[in-house]
């Protein structure tokens, strides 16, 4: 008779963890990621309070005008830590300078970084490539088309969301009209 009081062993937890091209003769695996949300606004009379309350909270994000809206305004904000939404943007999105904004429901964008199994550097594209270098500021128009946040080639250019276009956020601010 066989022993039946052998523990028996249960499945096994998926594997959430990234993994990209070879490196050094290695596979890559992270288990970092880039989390991103997207928030936009309508009744907004003027940017500089918005960016002003996020800058002073330290928020990793970029503020957006919306071209279609003359009183329209986005938020992206980023982390690798998805608790840092609730932990550190709530608080200032229902502060005293966002508290008259409208929220656009209809536009609100929660995603992450991922890999398809190819990248010759993770790291690179799961935690870097995706933020947008908001160090200066630029405001201009630009066409509405569809874009991936987590495909910015380049980091001389600018996420682009719905027709709006950078605005601000960061730890210094220049204003550039162009």
């Amino acid at each position: 008779m066989a022993d039946h009081t052998a523990a028996r062993r249960g499945p096994e937890p998926p594997d959430l963890s990234e993994k990209g091209g070879n490196k050094d003769g290695q596979p890559q695996r992270s288990d970092e990621r880039l989390f991103m949300q997207f928030l936009a606004f309508g009744g907004c009379a003027g940017t500089e309070p918005l960016a002003n309350a996020l800058d002073r909270a330290k928020i990793s994000g970029v503020l957006y005008e919306d071209v279609n809206d003359p009183r329209g305004v986005g938020v992206l904000t980023f982390d690798e830590d998805p608790d840092y939404f609730l932990d550190r943007v709530r608080p200032v999105l229902n502060g005293p300078d966002f508290a008259p904004l409208v929220q656009k429901p209809e536009y609100t964008m929660l995603g992450r970084t991922y890999a398809i199994g190819y990248e010759p550097d993770l790291p690179e594209v799961l935690l870097h490539r995706p933020r947008p270098h908001a160090r200066v500021v630029q405001r201009r128009a630009v066409a509405p088309r569809p874009r991936d946040v987590h495909v910015v080639a380049q980091p001389q250019q600018q996420v682009e969301f719905l027709g709006v276009e950078l605005v601000v956020v960061g730890q210094e601010r220049h204003r550039v009209h162009a």
